[in-house]
Formats: structure tokens, C-alpha cells, sequence
């Protein structure tokens, strides 16, 4: 039946498919604009309109459906049957509820008969995306809009519902959505444990702060640094450390509150962020609980992996309602778990404050001192008691503060590090080192070597090679009089930068200068860096030297690490050596070069000079070897 000779006061025309938002929007207008067409035309007039009118919407792209108010169908369009899938007969007459719906999302029959439009409700008019179904069972989304007609049909109020098929354009905003996921992923989250990055710590952080300000709660920060990561990554390899890392994080994210935010900052590095806080046992109860969930390891590949953690506990106050000074607070709290041993938490409290704002002056003061030259050095001798002769000095600063009187090396060394200038104090050691060369050979001893340590930082500076070139071609020295010293714990703590160290020690071998691994034998793996560097010697550790003589399992230790020197024909000095024992155990194993308390301290240079003088009256050149002695003589 034709539309017109249903009901022709009722004709609607269907919107273009370009028109995606404002359909429902463009329909609405439509009927109003016939309906008021309508109004007031004769029989002949609505009659050519509607033949106009019945044109368009049987063309139109959109389906388009006449209902009654109960969504009885009193006449549909070629464009709604294409889209349902179904023929215009089957339609008229019928509620299309039980026919369009999937059966999982189809209503009861119950509802169905119930149904009715309702005007009140302020859904009429509005887009609604849904999911449909067509007659051969395929699913599709399906856009519609619903609006009321003013009816002349014995008074009834009739509805005329637009539909389109919108699944390409659902599923490129799923992919888009899907897209957007990934990417705040990436830019937000960690990618192993997938707790938040530190950008989305920060951000969190300041929320929280901001918050803190109009409320009486605080925020808490729980800084985590995993212990022995290091070792397992060593012995085992990058995915068994991988593996603990995802087994913190879940561990973290199982005792983390509910309006919490966990982070991993890199490496090993955690934090739990504690917004509206009420009491800090809350924080100090998650770090036992963590440390206690710990214990237990983690099981991979059917090995137990045994770690630990140190964590850094802190608050904020009226005056800290800052982010950074937060976590600075939190990470000197656990700088200090650490000194006590790890597997330990600290937080920031009174006594802990105390030493921090100590810290912070004492750092300023170092800066200071050492931007006037105002450290001192000292040099301790190196020997060859094997041979009966001096081979070089080690350089050690010294710093005497005006109102501290001398400061432990220890305390300055770690200030140091933490302000960023141990460049330039290992800079300065090499030129007192250099200093003292020129003085002690006007006195008569050019060939000594002299060392000074070179931490990470000054490492990391590609131009340390240059730099040192210059300073000894400067004093006209050879260049392998100059010894740079790198700790076995700056490989050890600096993991990711492994090949960075060693690209710079075959640097400096390259040129001519010798690199000492130092304080060998306590780093862990100390035989795979000999692998790894090109050092020319190592320094054997004072706390494996020091109990050759009482305990048999240091000997042991330090017998092997000699004997594979030597067939690595890698030099050996041994530091510690405190007594005469120690030394004749040493020179048995066959080690000749040593350096201790027991032979000298460290010492100005104007004692280093008269030491030098007296040597051969000391008592240790009776260690030396017959043969030795009677070269010497």
C-alpha cells in the first residue's frame, strides 16, 4: 500500500548519509515543516505533496518507519528493509522489538506488550547507537532517532523512527578508542609491570598535593629499591631479573590502597603514593607487609629467585607540599635502610630530619670548598715488597671544614655524590696527583705511578681521556704513570651502564694510561668484569687481605684470584696489609705490590717525601727476597 493512501498528513523525507550527528536532529525539522505544510491545504494539494514527499523517502539512504505508540509499524521504507534485511510486508503490523534485537539483548514479551512512547521522557529526538540484528542473524550497530508527529488519524499521535547502519563507523572509533588505549598506556605505564611511569606519577602527585591543601589528611610516599636485583640479573640473566620485577609490582599493587597509585621509576626503583592519609602506621604497615611478602621470592623458569627490599618512608607536612621535596624526603629515608644493613625500611621523621638538613648544609659547604680549592690531599704509598722497592702512591682527599674540623672521606665522598660533584673531585685528586709527581721528581723520584679514583660520573665524561692527556703531556710524563682507580660497585650499581665503563677503561688503556679495578673481590661477579674490562690491574679488597692469615676461606679466595691474574698477566695490588704476617702470606702466594696502615697512611707530601728517603731502613723491605735484597744492596 502506497504511503500516501495510508496516511498522507504523515509523509517524512530521509537526511542525507553525509549528515551522521545531526540526523535525528534534520528529521525532527523535516516533519515539522510538512506537518505545518500540511495544515490547511486541500485534498488536491496534499495529495501532490505527498506523491513528492513519498518519493524522497522511499530514496533516501536512511530507514525511516511509521509507528504508533506502541511501535506497532504502519509503513516502513526500502532503505529500513535493507538494512533489517527483511521485506516491507513483513513488517507492517508488527513490533519490531522481537525481530530487530539480538536474543541476548531482546526484551520479554511481557516488555514488548507493555511498550509505549513516551513524550515525557526527553528521549525523543536523541541519538541512540545500539546493536541489531538482521533477518540472516549477522549483528550491526544501528543509529536511531525516534520523533513525535502531531496525527489527524482519529486523533492518534504517531512516530516516525530514522535509522542507519553505523558499524564502520563504531568499529573505527573501537579501533580509535583501542588506539588511544595503548598509546595512554605507553605514555603512562610501565610496559614490564605495567604500574604507572613516572609521568603519570607526577601528575597523580600534584592532584594529590593540591587536595592535601584544602583537606586535613597528607600524602605518603613509599620509595622502594629492590636488593640483590644486581646479582640475579648477573647469575641468571635479563628475563629472571625481569621476572622479579613483575613479581614486585604485583606484590605492590596487591598491598597498594584503593586510591593509591604505584610506580615503577626505573630499574629497580618503586614508588606507592598514599593520598588522603590519616596516620602514617598506614605506611609503615605496608612496608612490613611488603617486606614480609618478599621473603618468599619468586619461582621462575622452577628456580626460587631470593630477594629482598629497602624502602624509604615519608610524609607530608605543612611546609612539604612540594613533590619533589617529598620524594627527596622519602629517598634520603631509604639511603639510610640502606646504610643499616637493607631488607629494612626508615622513615622520614624528627631524628632523620635532623640529619638530612645536616646533610644538605654539609653539601653546601663541600660545593663551596671545592669551588675555592680548598680540599686537601693526601698520599699513601704502594710497594713492592717482592722486589724490595716503591712503585707509586695512591691520592686521597682530605677535607679539614672550618668548623667541623677533618671530615670522614666516607661522608664528603657520598655528599659528593648525591650533589653531583664527584667529577670534580675526582678531577682535583688527578691534578694533586699530577702536582705531586713534578714536586717528588725534583726530589729525586720521577718514576712512581700515582692513582686516583674515578667514580661513575667522571666516567661517564667522554672527554676524560683528552683531559688527562693533556694534564700528563702538560708535565712531560709518560702517560702510564697515571692510574685511574674504578670501584667494582660502579659497575655493580650501574648496571644498564656496564658498557659504557668499559668503552671508557679500553679508552683510556688505548691511550696509554692504566685503569685498576678496585676493591675486587667484594663486588659480586668480580671474575666476569675481568672478562668484561680491559683493566690493566685490580686492587684485592683490605676485608679479604685482612683475614689471609685467620680465616681459610679468605686465603682460599684471594690465592685463586691471584693465581688467575697472573695467567691473565693482570697486575695485583693488595690493600690492607697491616702487619708483617700478612705481607709474608701475600709474598708466598706471590703477590709483590701492597698497600695498608701497616706500611704507611696516607701522609702530606712533605712526609710522603721523607718516608720515600727512609724506606730502605724500613722494616719492610726484610720481606723482600734474598735475590732482591742483594739487587737492592
Amino acid at each position: 500500500m502506497r504511503l500516501a493512501r495510508i496516511c498522507m498528513p504523515y509523509i517524512v523525507v530521509g537526511v542525507s548519509l553525509e549528515i551522521v550527528l545531526a540526523s535525528g536532529l534534520l528529521l525532527v525539522a523535516v516533519i515539522g515543516t510538512v506537518a505545518a505544510y500540511m495544515r490547511g491545504k486541500s485534498l488536491h494539494e496534499i495529495q501532490s505533496a505527498s506523491s513528492t514527499f513519498e518519493i524522497v523517502a522511499q530514496h533516501a539512504n536512511d530507514g525511516i518507519v511509521l509507528q504508533q505508540a506502541d511501535a506497532t509499524i504502519l509503513w516502513c521504507n526500502d532503505a529500513y528493509c535493507q538494512i533489517m534485511g527483511r521485506d516491507p510486508t513483513f513488517w507492517v503490523g508488527k513490533r519490531p522489538q522481537k525481530w530487530v534485537y539480538p536474543p541476548d539483548l531482546c526484551p520479554s514479551d511481557e516488555e514488548i506488550e507493555a511498550f509505549r512512547y513516551d513524550e515525557n521522557s526527553g528521549e525523543l529526538g536523541l541519538l541512540r547507537v545500539q546493536e541489531n540484528m538482521r533477518a540472516d542473524g549477522s549483528r550491526f550497530w544501528n543509529q536511531t532517532s525516534v520523533s513525535a508527529v502531531p496525527g489527524v488519524r482519529d486523533g492518534e499521535r504517531l512516530y516516525v523512527l530514522s535509522c542507519r547502519d553505523v558499524t564502520k563507523q563504531v568499529e573505527r572509533e573501537a579501533a580509535l578508542a583501542l588506539a588511544n588505549e595503548k598509546l595512554e598506556k605507553a605514555v603512562n605505564y610501565d610496559a614490564l609491570t605495567g604500574l604507572a611511569n613516572r609521568r603519570k606519577l607526577m601528575a597523580f602527585f600534584e592532584e594529590a598535593l593540591l587536595e592535601a591543601n584544602h583537606r586535613a589528611h597528607e600524602v605518603g610516599v613509599v620509595h622502594i629499591d629492590l636488593d640483590k636485583f644486581k646479582e640475579i640479573n648477573d647469575t641468571h640473566g635479563h628475563a629472571a631479573g625481569d621476572a622479579v620485577l613483575i613479581d614486585a609490582a604485583q606484590k605492590l599493587r596487591r598491598l597498594k590502597p584503593i586510591q593509591g597509585l604505584t610506580a615503577r621509576l626505573g630499574g629497580d626503583e618503586f614508588i606507592m603514593l598514599v593520598p588522603n592519609l590519616v596516620r602514617a602506621d598506614v605506611l609503615t604497615q605496608i612496608a612490613q607487609d611488603f617486606l614480609n611478602a618478599v621473603s618468599d621470592g619468586c619461582y621462575w623458569n622452577g628456580i626460587r629467585l631470593n630477594y629482598s627490599a629497602s624502602l624509604g618512608l615519608a610524609v607530608s607536612a605543612e611546609k612539604c607540599r612540594s613533590s619533589e621535596e617529598l620524594i627527596n624526603r622519602a629517598d634520603f629515608a631509604l639511603y639510610e635502610a640502606k646504610s643499616k644493613g637493607r631488607n629494612t625500611f626508615m622513615i622520614y621523621d624528627a631524628p632523620l630530619a635532623r640529619a638530612h638538613v645536616e646533610k644538605k648544609r654539609l653539601a653546601a659547604d663541600l660545593a663551596q670548598a671545592l669551588r675555592h680549592d680548598e680540599l686537601s690531599f693526601h698520599f699513601q704509598p704502594i710497594v713492592n715488597l717482592k722486589e724490595g722497592r716503591i712503585e707509586g702512591f695512591e691520592t686521597l682527599a682530605r677535607w679539614h671544614h672550618p668548623q667541623r674540623g677533618l671530615v670522614n672521606p666516607g661522608q664528603f665522598i657520598d655528599v659528593a655524590h648525591d650533589i653531583g660533584l664527584l667529577e670534580d673531585l675526582d678531577m682535583s685528586a688527578m691534578r694533586a696527583a699530577i702536582a705531586a709527581k713534578q714536586h717528588l721528581r725534583s726530589c729525586g723520584f720521577p718514576d712512581l705511578y700515582a692513582s686516583f679514583n674515578a667514580s661513575f660520573q667522571t666516567l661517564q665524561n667522554e672527554a676524560l681521556a683528552d683531559t688527562m692527556t693533556w694534564a700528563m703531556d702538560a708535565a712531560d710524563f709518560p702517560r702510564h704513570q697515571l692510574v685511574a682507580e674504578v670501584l667494582e660497585t660502579v659497575i655493580i650499581d650501574n648496571p644498564s651502564q656496564d658498557m659504557t665503563v668499559a668503552q671508557q677503561i679500553a679508552r683510556l688503556e688505548a691511550a696509554g694510561f692504566r685503569a685498576r679495578l678496585d676493591d675486587f673481590g667484594v663486588g659480586y661477579a668480580g671474575l666476569a668484569h675481568l672478562a668484561q674490562l680491559s683493566v690493566h690491574g685490580i686492587k684485592i679488597d683490605r676485608s679479604l687481605i685482612r683475614q689471609i692469615c685467620s680465616d681459610v676461606t679468605s686465603k682460599r679466595i684471594v690465592t685463586a684470584i691471584l693465581s688467575l691474574a697472573n695467567e691473565l698477566k693482570i697486575d695485583v695490588v693488595a690493600e690492607g696489609v697491616e702487619n708483617l704476617e700478612i705481607a709474608r702470606q701475600l709474598v708466598e702466594a706471590n703477590c709483590a705490590s701492597m698497600q695498608g696502615y701497616g706500611i704507611a697512611y696516607p701522609m702530606p707530601l712533605p712526609d710522603l717525601i721523607a718516608w720515600l728517603h727512609d724506606f730502605e731502613n724500613n722494616m719492610w723491605t726484610d720481606i723482600a727476597q734474598p735475590e732482591a735484597k742483594q739487587s737492592a744492596g
